[in-house]
Formats: structure tokens, C-alpha cells, sequence
């Protein structure tokens, strides 16, 4: 235990997961125009931390999807790891 511990330690509270990732809205209330679905509103999160922050939302998610390639680069620049550094979510 530990040892886990020490990693989570130095990723900086930064969830472990890497199945299920899901990419997510970082601000839900923008527009189009400001940037709703550029890449630089998403954030990948594990099916787990998705569902603690929706629960955390006054309103259901009802953002269109990222497109592919959005979803993709997301990935690629999350080193396919969750993102989320919430404290107590994971």
C-alpha cells in the first residue's frame, strides 16, 4: 500500500486509471463560438471520476460529443491516463 501511496504522491493526486476513459467537457457552460468543443475544453476522465462529476453538476450533461479527432488527441495527450486531480473522487 505504500508503494501505491508514493505514486499517487508523485502524480500529484492524479487518478491511476486507464480503462473506460472517457473525454469530457472541462466547462459545459460555454458556446460553440467560445470553444465548447475544441481541445482545449476536454479533458479525459475514467468512467468512474465522469460519474462522481456528474453527480457533483446541478443539470445533466447534454453537450454534443467531441468529434473523433478532438476524442483522439485527448487520448494521446492524457498519455491515455485519466486526468482528474479532484480531491475525493479517486
Amino acid at each position: 500500500m505504500a508503494r501505491f501511496d508514493k505514486l499517487k504522491d508523485s502524480l500529484n493526486s492524479r487518478c491511476v486509471n486507464t480503462s473506460q476513459l472517457e473525454v469530457h467537457h472541462k466547462n459545459r457552460g460555454l458556446t460553440e463560438n467560445e470553444g465548447l468543443n475544441d481541445s482545449s475544453n476536454a479533458e479525459v476522465l475514467c468512467k468512474s471520476c465522469h460519474d462522481n462529476v456528474k453527480q457533483r453538476l446541478d443539470k445533466p450533461e447534454g453537450n454534443p460529443e467531441f468529434s473523433d479527432e478532438i476524442k483522439t488527441a485527448a487520448l494521446k495527450g492524457s498519455g491515455n491516463r485519466c486526468e482528474c486531480t479532484r480531491k475525493n473522487c479517486h
